[in-house]
């Protein structure tokens, strides 16, 4: 008798609890699940482009291919990397279409001025990732005129 009280409290106990767990199966499967390979932004800083924040909000079609792309960014020029790099930079799985999901960017600028500026990049689980460049350091060109050559002056006849 206590064995059958038993199962029928765990049965009803997955059976109460199992939908609770529903969401986190399908959040297994979408956003980055559905990524095969995706090449990240280098975001090389410059004066014109300033650190921020973008979002992506990717709908995938039939075939492992974007049918929807939203993109928000804080700074000019990010949201074009973005779009070029999630339209043909990235792999898709294939029996993904139909999702919908969101990865989020966070671009920095840090550090010593430099010619050379070291990127560095992290993965912000769940969906996240952080950018993060030294400042590009101006340089100034001095490049000078060659000089004239004299030109021959035709000779006036008097």
């Amino acid at each position: 008798m206590p064995w059958n009280f038993l199962a029928a409290a765990i049965t009803l106990g997955c059976c109460l609890i199992s939908p609770l767990f529903a969401p986190l199966a399908r959040a297994q499967h979408s956003g980055l699940a559905c990524l095969e390979e995706m090449e990240l932004p280098r975001f090389a800083a410059s004066n014109e482009v300033s650190q921020g924040f973008a979002r992506a909000w990717v709908t995938l079609g039939p075939e492992g291919m974007i049918s929807d792309l939203e993109l928000s960014a804080t700074a000019k020029g990010i949201d074009l990397e973005l779009d070029y790099l999630l339209r043909n930079r990235a792999k898709y799985r294939k029996d993904c279409a139909g999702e919908k999901f969101e990865l989020v960017f966070e671009f920095r600028v840090e550090g010593e001025e430099t010619h050379t500026p070291v990127i560095r990049t992290y993965f912000r689980p769940p969906n996240g990732f952080l950018i993060v460049t030294q400042p590009l350091k101006m340089t100034i060109d001095m490049i000078t005129a060659p000089p004239r050559r004299e030109e021959k002056q035709p000779k006036r006849k008097q």
